[in-house]
């Protein structure tokens, strides 16, 4: 009779952890569900951030054209002959340019840094002597952005662009054949 109690023990102890064993591989599953369900939806965030900052940079590009456009027939304008007229619009036109890049770079900054928020920190531990417009064109390099955006959003020349773009691969140590752009998306 002892024995048959040890051995009934010995089994309900046995059952036991059979039970155990089986609710803990239920919990891991569960979990392991839960962290991909969770992987899902942060890529689906990261995806829609990464549209969002698309289309606004689109945005920004028509709504700089627009007011260059805007800012060169201005400038057009017929003035009166004292020149009094043409000092005046002279600094409406760059007036109208100067608070539209500070002003798109601003929003642009913030949307950027939602969905690349590691980028700018990386680009600067690496090389820290970076200007604020090398980092500005790291960002719209990193957007995969042309130089014929990059020169709308930056009222500057396609030329400027280029140049920038080549003293940027030299401060970042990249030789003629290593792609700029891809070296910077692995920032």
């Amino acid at each position: 009779t002892i024995a048959l109690l040890i051995i009934a023990s010995i089994s309900v102890v046995f059952l036991l952890l059979y039970y155990l064993q089986r609710i803990r591989a239920r919990e891991s599953t569960l979990k392991s569900k839960n962290i991909e369900l969770e992987k899902d939806r942060l890529q689906r965030q990261l995806e829609f951030k990464k549209k969002e900052l698309t289309t606004n940079v689109m945005y920004l590009l028509n709504k700089n054209n627009f007011i260059v456009s805007l800012a060169k027939k201005l400038g057009q304008m017929e003035v009166d002959e004292d020149g009094e007229n043409r000092r005046i619009l002279g600094r409406i036109i760059s007036d109208i340019e100067e608070n539209v890049e500070k002003e798109s770079w601003k929003e642009f900054e913030v949307r950027f840094q939602e969905v690349h928020g590691e980028f700018y920190e990386n680009l600067t531990k690496d090389f820290p002597d970076l200007s604020p417009n090398e980092l500005k064109l790291c960002a719209f390099l990193r957007l995969n952005m042309t130089t014929k955006d990059i020169s709308a959003l930056t009222y500057q020349s396609t030329d400027s662009i280029k140049v920038a773009r080549h003293r940027l691969r030299k401060k970042l140590g990249l030789k003629t054949q290593e792609n700029l752009i891809s070296y910077l998306n692995t920032l």
